[in-house]
């Protein structure tokens, strides 16, 4: 998988067009995730987060029992990507975080591994 040059930007903070550009990215890269997961438009929500002390923006993709957050550090460049278990789409906290490094993605065998991963943690059943 091709990672966008947003992902591996560290100027978000400095303009808003940047965290636009963040956020349009981390939209689409969820999205191909939920495709490859089989999952319809219907069987997931997209949340925009506000700013925190520690985030500068995040957008997460939300099942039934699968959450996936792309998350922008204000303490280290680049972004995070953490996914985990939850109960419902309105389960905030859900089971412990996973996280996955941009560099595992970025190979095709790492994506296909980490889509296992999230149809594991999800209890989805493996297409």
């Amino acid at each position: 998988m091709k990672i966008p040059k947003s992902f591996l930007s560290s100027d978000f903070a400095s303009s808003s067009g940047a965290v636009n550009v963040l956020h349009r990215d981390a939209s689409r890269f969820l999205r191909r995730i939920a495709s490859d997961l089989h999952l319809s438009d219907a069987d997931v929500t997209l949340r925009l987060h506000k700013d925190s002390a520690k985030v500068a923006g995040s957008i997460s993709l939300h099942s039934d029992s699968l959450c996936v957050l792309v998350a922008n550090a204000k303490h280290r460049p680049g972004i995070s990507i953490v996914y985990r278990s939850c109960r419902g789409r309105d389960d905030h906290s859900g089971g412990s975080d996973n996280f996955v490094s941009l560099a595992q993605i970025a190979s095709d065998a790492g994506y296909r591994n980490f889509i296992s991963n999230l149809r594991l943690v999800a209890g989805l059943q493996f297409a």
